[in-house]
């Protein structure tokens, strides 16, 4: 472990914003923070990212908090990308110039439409909010969650909403606070 390591680890105990993670939700993260630290080149090769020193300390968190919980889970893979290859070499005959334009990826059966009548679908973000997609199209454009260490709550008591709020309770909260907005 070099000397920026163990400081960025000695500044996540001081906030261990991680601690309430369960270690599936600690390994996917460590998975889509490796995917983020590489790119890959036109021969398919992996090489980290120019300045790649903040989803590096990101990854030494997430190793500190596995090193608290005696957690072993094993290394996060990057794909394989077979046809990297030959998309770099299909790129290479394409002289495009800079200047605004729109790059649309498909399916040749998606993009008939498209190129043939200049059609193109554009969909609200909601429309991504379904469980059909896997996980690289699934999205909620329209929801925020808010996760809070630490957190306090106030409540009426007994559940008595007519009450003013001066005189509501006001506890700390144990674990992890999530809260989702629309």
């Amino acid at each position: 472990m070099n000397e920026q390591e163990t400081l960025w680890r000695q500044q996540y105990r001081t906030n261990r914003y991680l601690e309430f993670e369960t270690p599936a939700g600690l390994w996917t993260r460590a998975r889509d923070i490796t995917a983020n630290a590489y790119t890959i080149d036109q021969n398919g090769k992996y090489h980290v990212v120019f300045e790649a020193t903040h989803w590096h300390e990101m990854l030494s968190h997430i190793f500190e908090e596995l090193g608290f919980r005696n957690i072993e889970l094993p290394p996060p893979q990057l794909p394989h990308y077979s046809k990297a290859i030959k998309a770099a070499e299909l790129w290479e005959t394409v002289d495009l110039s800079r200047g605004d334009y729109l790059l649309k990826f498909g399916k040749l059966e998606y993009m008939i439409d498209f190129y043939a009548n200049g059609r193109l679908r554009i969909s609200s973000a909601e429309s991504y909010a379904d469980v059909r997609y896997n996980a690289a199209r699934y999205d909620t454009e329209c929801e925020f969650t808010q996760k809070s260490i630490g957190a306090t709550i106030q409540f009426p008591p007994g559940g008595d909403y007519s009450i003013p709020q001066e005189q509501w309770i006001s506890d700390s909260v144990i674990g992890m606070l999530k809260r989702k907005s629309t």
